[in-house]
C-alpha cells in the first residue's frame, strides 16, 4: 500500500511539474517587419559570402524607424548547403534616436535555390528555400522603444532577391518577439 501511494504521489508531482513547464513555455508574438534593400552580394571564395545592405524599414505596431547606414553581412556556406550569416545594422527610430540591430541566422537552401537567387528571382520559404530564420537583438537609448533592449526577436524570412539592373534586391522578415 505504501509503495502505491508513493508512486501516486510521484505521478501527481510529475504531472504538476509538467503542467507548470508547459504553461511557462516561451511563445512568439507577431511584432512587426524588417525590410532592407540588398545592394550587393558577393562570393568571397567557395564558402564565404558577403553582402551590403542599405535603406529599409523597421516597423512595430507602435511605430518604427529606418535603416540609415550600410549593413554588412558575413556569411558562410556550409557543406550541407546551409547558409550561416550575421549582420550588423544601424537604424534611426521615429523619435530621432539611433538603434543598433544585430542578427544571426540560417537559410536552408532547397532545390534550385542558387539558380533562382542568382537570376534575380524572389525566393523564400516554399520557393526553393526550406527555411530562413534569424535571432535578432536590438539596442537603443530611446524611451519609447526601450522595451527592445530586453526582448529577443525571431525574424522569419519572407522574401529574398539579389540586385538586378532594375534596382536593389530585397530582404524581408516578419518579426516575432519571444515571450515567456
Amino acid at each position: 500500500m505504501t509503495i502505491q501511494r508513493g508512486l501516486k504521489s510521484v505521478a501527481v508531482c510529475a504531472t504538476i511539474l509538467f503542467a507548470s513547464l508547459v504553461q511557462s513555455a516561451p511563445t512568439l508574438e507577431a511584432i512587426g517587419t524588417f525590410k532592407m534593400d540588398l545592394q550587393e552580394s558577393s562570393a568571397i571564395d567557395n564558402q564565404a559570402i558577403s553582402g551590403k545592405f542599405g535603406g529599409g524599414t523597421l516597423t512595430f505596431s507602435n511605430g518604427g524607424g529606418a535603416v540609415i547606414e550600410t549593413c554588412v553581412e558575413d556569411g558562410y556556406i556550409k557543406s550541407s548547403g546551409i547558409i550561416d550569416f550575421n549582420l550588423r545594422c544601424f537604424a534611426k527610430l521615429d523619435d530621432g534616436v539611433a538603434m543598433l540591430i544585430r542578427y544571426t541566422g540560417l537559410i536552408k537552401t532547397g532545390e534550385g535555390f542558387w539558380d533562382r537567387f542568382l537570376a534575380g528571382e524572389v525566393t523564400g520559404p516554399g520557393r526553393s528555400m526550406d527555411f530562413w530564420c534569424n535571432e535578432m537583438k536590438m539596442i537603443t537609448t530611446s524611451e519609447k522603444y526601450g522595451w527592445v533592449n530586453e526582448t529577443m526577436f525571431i525574424g522569419e524570412g519572407a522574401n529574398l532577391s539579389v540586385p538586378t539592373a532594375d534596382g536593389p534586391g530585397i530582404v524581408h522578415y516578419e518579426l516575432y518577439a519571444l515571450r515567456h
